[in-house]
């Protein structure tokens, strides 16, 4: 989320008048009053300056304390980038100051905060109920990371009752927008005909896309249809081929296949 540069505005204390490259950092701690900054600036700027303070950038020396004093007055005005960057910075130190911020993004209907406050609910708290709440909203806004994560609640039952076709659903829903992962889960589903009429070609079509995209589950998968003949014929060294793209990638069930063929 960091990278921008600051404004025109922002470079200037509001007190003073200098540019604040210009000024001893000395100066600068003491000229800059938070309520005078937050009456001068926009949320944009307060938030281009406590990204400079926090990362010591546009010649400001880092004051990571500062930072957040600006990104919390950004955010109280409104900023939507502030308050999923102090969501992001709170997450390794205190889950419910992060939770706190991201919620107020994602009331402020920020599909991107909906996903990141969801993920935080399914990993930190383990609340998939609160998760699912607001990956549905990011879903309905077309966005595929949540998409997937809502499929995996449907699919495993987590926050939900279990339902494998709203599983597919939303997994087709990612995999059409690209998404690796959720194109692997589709092939899985056709493979064994969760919620679906079992369809080999479709579940070697899915594998495929996500194999392209370097999952190496699927090129496992792919590798172990060409190997017993499954929607496509036998084929051994297709089979090693993608055995070894897969393990060369980290699968250890690929590399366990390969043994075994070697042997």
């Amino acid at each position: 989320m960091w990278g921008k540069m600051i404004s025109d505005k922002a470079k200037f204390c509001p007190s003073c008048g200098y540019p604040f490259d210009m000024q001893p950092i000395a100066q600068i701690d003491s000229c800059i009053v938070p309520q005078e900054v937050e009456q001068e600036f926009s949320p944009e700027d307060l938030y281009l300056l406590g990204i400079s303070y926090y990362l010591g950038e546009n010649g400001i020396d880092m004051d990571q304390n500062q930072g957040i004093a600006y990104l919390k007055s950004a955010a109280q005005k409104g900023s939507i980038e502030a308050q999923l960057q102090l969501g992001d910075i709170y997450l390794n130190s205190d889950v419910d100051e992060a939770i706190m911020w991201f919620t107020k993004a994602a009331e402020a209907e920020n599909p991107q905060a909906q996903l990141y406050l969801a993920s935080t609910y399914i990993t930190d708290k383990k609340d998939y109920r609160a998760a699912t709440k607001w990956l549905q909203k990011a879903s309905d806004k077309n966005l595929p990371e949540a998409q997937f994560l809502l499929a995996g609640n449907y699919f495993f039952g987590q926050g939900v009752q279990q339902d494998y076709k709203q599983a597919l659903k939303w997994y087709m829903k990612a995999a059409m927008q690209g998404n690796a992962d959720a194109q692997g889960s589709l092939g899985l589903m056709y493979y064994c005909g969760y919620g679906v009429t079992q369809d080999y070609a479709q579940a070697i079509k899915w594998y495929k896309l996500a194999a392209e995209q370097g999952k190496p589950n699927a090129q496992y998968q792919i590798g172990f249809f060409y190997q017993y003949g499954i929607g496509v014929k036998m084929n051994i060294q297709e089979a090693i081929r993608w055995y070894s793209i897969a393990a060369s990638n980290g699968s250890e069930e690929a590399s366990k296949a390969l043994n075994e063929l070697s042997l």
